[in-house]
């Protein structure tokens, strides 16, 4: 190419240099607000987050308490706090001791809100359904507390009822209208909470209830192969009567029969075997030889 030509196309080159670095530069410090015109979803198999659209940060400090759950490794919503007030702390450290009695006695002066949570993100209505107190948990639903405010990790009081095995709790909050299929922290319903424990009757309960057999956790397991995980054979043989089928898989499409070799449930996993299920993944089969050829402990 002739000089005078190359000469003349070096301005041309600069400019256009100039146009791509400007736009760089523009992207590089464009608003977080042009996200407002997406949704955000986590597609992934077995979660249940979506985020809808960017919001602006609130003004304001933060309770030191608002991201208690996120801190211990649970999935984090915005809960709905009620400021706490000087009675408030109060009131908690009367439900830690125990004395329910003059709980409710600060609840009728209305200076605190039934629904209050303290700095570790606990409700009164949770602390009483841990505690198995049945007068209690009657008193602060009398008050109004929201029978489906989580509260410590993201733990609702039906399923905290569930898992503790307290049948009196669990039919008190069902009948006081608490969703029977709500999931609680990663995603484990009621369900998923009984059957961990094998606590059968509550599992009757919430199955005559409505409780879905087939509800996913966000691992992706059904209440069958949380029992498996766990060893828990009774739960797994009531679950099969109830009406599940030994083979069930999961939304990894494995079966429970996974999931005992996999938390290494001997007990379990022969159970599954006896009835039938067979190795429906490789995978399966290296855990169950590893398994089986494990020398055994030195006693």
């Amino acid at each position: 190419m002739p000089a005078h030509q190359r000469k003349g196309l070096r301005p041309l080159s600069v400019f256009l240099m100039g146009v791509c670095l400007s736009q760089l530069a523009v992207a590089q410090v464009a608003p977080a607000t042009a996200l407002d015109r997406h949704v955000i979803e986590d597609v992934g198999p077995f979660s249940g987050f979506v985020q809808t659209k960017a919001q602006s940060a609130p003004s304001g400090p933060v309770a030191p308490g608002a991201f208690a759950d996120l801190a211990q490794g649970a999935v984090w919503v915005p809960p709905r706090v009620h400021p706490l007030v000087p009675q408030a702390k109060e009131v908690f450290d009367l439900a830690l001791a125990d004395r329910w009695s003059e709980v409710k006695d600060k609840l009728k002066d209305r200076a605190v809100h039934p629904d209050a949570r303290d700095e570790q993100g606990r409700t009164l209505l949770t602390l009483a359904v841990q505690a198995g107190n049945l007068q209690a948990t009657q008193g602060l639903l009398a008050a109004g507390a929201d029978v489906s405010q989580p509260g410590l990790l993201g733990h609702r009081p039906l399923a905290l009822a569930a898992w503790r095995g307290h049948e009196l709790l669990v039919r008190e909050l069902l009948m006081a209208g608490a969703e029977v299929n709500q999931p609680s922290v990663s995603l484990q319903t009621p369900l998923h909470l009984a059957a961990q424990m094998a606590n059968l009757r509550v599992m009757d309960m919430l199955v005559r209830a409505g409780a879905s057999l087939d509800a996913t956790n966000r691992a992706g397991l059904r209440p069958l192969g949380e029992a498996a995980r766990l060893g828990q054979v009774q739960a797994m043989a009531w679950l099969v009567k109830a009406g599940v089928p030994p083979d069930q898989r999961g939304m990894q499409g494995l079966s429970a029969l996974h999931e005992a070799a996999l938390a290494e449930q001997p007990l379990a996993l022969a159970w599954l075997r006896e009835r039938g299920v067979t190795v429906s993944h490789p995978l399966t089969q290296v855990l169950i030889d590893t398994i089986g050829n494990r020398p055994p402990l030195p006693r």
